[in-house]
């Protein structure tokens, strides 16, 4: 191994001698069957090349960030609680050529079908080493586009609000920074559109829908030129926010802030068992209702931003979160059963002040094995306890 990446560096220029030196720090294998990153994919596309098209720009370095533990009655914090740093990843934008792409979320791989690990938004999702169609007996036909493709398909955003607000979106973001126009993009790869929110995201940020092409567990797609966003992973990157609130700014400061529960009472599961019992503690205390699938993004973000206190159960619609001011007292109930810390992180990300409320029930400690479906039951008491702790 040392001798080949020896070999290969006396033949680059000193800026992609460089790109395999980091390569071998973090343990980039380039033979056998390991998986390249993406600096490594740059550097050996690039070899011998006069041109080098494809090209990597970093936006945020890898770091370590300090974390804010909840907040909560409990007398102590639950074990998925307990990481005492965030992992951000590197955020950057990838310039592939010859990448190929395939299935409905998006996974990237180089000319000779090796995934690229680093462009991997959920590894579970893109099984480095399975088989990308395991619903055919072969593979289907290869798709080639001409011209620059944009990535921006990530797992489950076809169906999920959360997945298409803070990962696929965001994507477009990435992009405009690194200086791409719309006009310079020839195809973007984007999930099915499936949800009235899809619809309204993508005509604000102006997508030609002649240059769009839904992904789904059929695509295979070879791009003469790939363009690749990384995705956000957990909302932790600023830029997210930054671009979102861009996106849909807030209006002029409202007359008073907002108190508002967030209910799942139309959601096919995950909902709050005698919720009206529950908002009649609520109620008291300020707290208006809203049903966020009866309104539109931009009626979401508004009524976010103008928020000073959200309440609400886990789920989709605290992706919203994003949109709120510093400061903002965040609430959510949790399934005793399932405690994914998801939107602690957005809320650490976005400088809002956390606490959590653990619903009746067997209790896990751990993220996996998990019941996500089942409806919540809410002690009122210890919801008294949670607002006064919150002061709200």
């Amino acid at each position: 191994m040392t001798s080949l990446l020896d070999g290969l560096k006396r033949c680059l220029p000193r800026k992609a001698r460089e790109t395999l030196s980091y390569a071998r720090a973090v343990g980039t294998s380039l033979a056998g069957k390991s998986h390249p990153s993406t600096r490594v994919y740059v550097a050996l596309s690039n070899l011998g090349s006069p041109t080098e098209r494809s090209a990597w720009r970093c936006f945020e370095p890898p770091i370590q960030k300090p974390d804010d533990p909840p907040r909560t009655i409990e007398r102590a914090v639950h074990a998925n609680f307990r990481s005492k740093v965030f992992p951000l990843h590197a955020t950057f934008v990838a310039s592939l050529e010859g990448a190929k792409v395939k299935g409905a979320g998006g996974c990237v791989y180089s000319k000779r079908d090796r995934p690229v690990s680093d462009l991997m938004a959920y590894r579970d999702f893109c099984d480095l080493l399975g088989d990308p169609f395991p619903h055919r007996s072969e593979a289907p036909a290869t798709r080639r586009l001409a011209g620059n493709t944009a990535l921006l398909a990530t797992p489950w955003a076809e169906r999920c609000y959360y997945h298409w607000l803070l990962e696929l979106l965001p994507r477009f973001g990435l992009l405009e920074m690194s200086g791409y126009r719309l006009d310079e993009v020839d195809w973007f790869l984007i999930n099915e559109v499936r949800h009235r929110f899809q619809e309204e995201t993508l005509n604000k940020i102006g997508i030609p829908a002649d240059k769009i092409i839904y992904t789904n567990a059929d695509t295979h797609i070879q791009a003469e030129m790939l363009i690749v966003p990384t995705v956000p992973r957990l909302s932790h990157n600023r830029l997210v926010g930054d671009f979102l609130q861009n996106l849909f700014p807030a209006e002029a400061a409202p007359p008073r802030r907002r108190r508002l529960y967030i209910s799942r009472a139309k959601s096919a599961h995950r909902r709050v068992e005698k919720e009206d019992e529950l908002f009649w503690v609520l109620e008291r205390r300020g707290f208006e209702r809203l049903y966020l699938e009866d309104l539109a993004v931009h009626q979401q973000a508004q009524a976010m931003a103008a928020a000073e206190a959200v309440i609400a159960p886990h789920g989709a619609g605290l992706a919203n979160l994003v949109f709120c001011d510093k400061g903002t007292k965040v609430i959510e109930l949790l399934s005793p059963r399932y405690v994914c810390p998801v939107f602690w992180e957005l809320s650490n990300a976005r400088e809002l002040e956390y606490y959590y409320l653990l619903g009746e029930g067997q209790r896990i400690d751990r993220l996996r094995p998990w019941n996500n479906n089942a409806d919540l039951r809410v002690d009122l008491d210890k919801l008294k306890r949670t607002l006064d702790l919150a002061g709200v």
